[in-house]
């Protein structure tokens, strides 16, 4: 696959850092309202961009402002801490993820060793203990690359409130010590 690049700028301690992202070329890559480096080196920020409808338009509509904002502070806490470029996202600007096995994830991204990341926002309203949602965890913390068998990393953010219900619903799947099941919380 071929690769374009991105950069990802991290200001830590005051200091300016670049870090390269690499994005398929057929990728839309993510909405950045931050500086990005242009060739010549010299850091710019970008022209707002119009957001055109997308595939995703229908499904975002049924989606409550809560788990809209769980899924952009999942996508900036991969990109962060991890450097994943998110590549599909049911949120604005972003293709809709494509479904994996039963169910589509919230985010589908990839990091910097072509590993995919998979993630989901549940915000604890009704949304935890239903079948469905303990589907999407059986199926998402089993997933492994083809390519070299690695385990794929799910990604689960809820609000701080939820997270007991979260730890245990995990438990009573046996996945809460599956080391590619990370929590997040905000």
């Amino acid at each position: 696959m071929l690769f374009r690049r991105t950069y990802c700028i991290i200001f830590a301690g005051g200091a300016v850092v670049a870090i390269p992202v690499p994005l398929p070329l057929n990728c839309n890559p993510p909405i950045m309202d931050y500086p990005t480096q242009n060739g010549a080196g010299h850091f710019v920020r970008p022209a707002p961009r119009i957001l055109q409808p997308n595939s995703n338009a229908p499904r975002l509509e049924n989606q409550s402002k809560k788990h809209q904002d769980l899924i952009k502070a999942l996508i900036l806490a991969l990109q962060n801490r991890h450097g994943v470029a998110t590549t599909h996202a049911s949120f604005p600007g972003y293709s809709e993820p494509e479904k994996m096995g039963r169910h589509e994830p919230d985010t589908i991204g990839q990091d910097q060793t072509g590993l995919i990341h998979i993630g989901e926002a549940k915000t604890g309203d009704n949304d935890l203990s239903t079948p469905q949602a303990k589907e999407q965890f059986i199926d998402f913390s089993q997933r492994t690359m083809k390519s070299d068998g690695r385990s794929v990393p799910f990604h689960i953010i809820v609000p701080k409130d939820a997270e007991p219900k979260l730890v245990s619903i995990l438990n009573e799947l046996g996945l809460i010590s599956r080391p590619n099941v990370v929590r997040w919380v905000v």
